[in-house]
């Protein structure tokens, strides 16, 4: 296995919490920061792929929606 280090660790935590759709001030209070602008700035990749998941999710809602009231 790869060596992590502690930094390498606190990243992936941040990261894993963030994908699996905890609420940003979970990890923002875990790590320590003071201000919800430190994760979300250095997490915006994540966030970048949430936005893409959530439109899919959204888009098929809203599908699945139109199906409920054609019928």
């Amino acid at each position: 296995m790869p060596r992590v280090t502690i930094k390498g660790l606190r990243h992936m935590h941040a990261t894993l919490l963030l994908e699996m759709g905890v609420h940003p001030k979970v990890p923002q209070a875990r790590l320590g920061h003071s201000a919800i602008t430190t994760p979300m700035n250095i997490y915006r990749h994540v966030a970048s792929a949430m936005q893409k998941a959530t439109v899919s999710l959204f888009a098929a809602h809203l599908g699945g929606a139109c199906i409920y009231l054609s019928t």
